[in-house]
């Protein structure tokens, strides 16, 4: 089970937060890469090549789940 942040680190995560919604990034569909807690995640973004561009924490509250539906081939 992963240890919950420390309080250095969660004022770190909500300034992260804060600078994500001005720059709208989580609006961006993302892959969770880790749970950082029970109501955190950090989330990758990457671009259609695979690269990523951006880790940000997030919370698990505000992301919504995706559906996909498959492609006909």
């Amino acid at each position: 089970m992963p240890r919950p942040p420390t309080i250095t680190a969660r004022r770190r995560i909500r300034r992260t937060l804060r600078a994500l919604r001005r720059s709208r990034i989580c609006a961006n569909v993302g892959t969770i890469v880790e749970e950082l807690d029970d109501s955190m995640v950090l989330v990758e973004f990457s671009d259609d090549d695979g690269r990523p561009y951006a880790v940000a924490p997030c919370r698990r509250s505000e992301l919504p789940t995706l559906h996909y539906a498959p492609e006909a081939a």
